[in-house]
């Protein structure tokens, strides 16, 4: 399972994947105004979200999009 993150602000965030029941894991970051696709650890059945300076984070659901932060869920074509 993959992930495409597209970041369009201007500051850089840690990308974390987790499954349920277990500690999140970092799979890499995103540079300010850039998209970068990881491979996701595991069978793909977590979340995604992304932490950003300060401690914030950033985690798109269905219905509740982030403006300028795009998360996508694909399969390895």
């Amino acid at each position: 399972m993959l992930v495409t993150v597209s970041n369009r602000r201007n500051v850089g965030f840690d990308v974390y994947y987790q499954e349920p029941s277990r500690p999140a894991t970092i799979v890499g970051e995103v540079a300010p105004s850039s998209t970068v696709t990881f491979t996701l650890p595991g069978e793909g059945r977590g979340r995604v979200f992304l932490r950003g300076p300060g401690g914030g984070y950033v985690s798109e659901r269905p219905g509740n999009p982030v403006p300028d932060i795009d998360i996508r869920l694909h399969c390895a074509a």
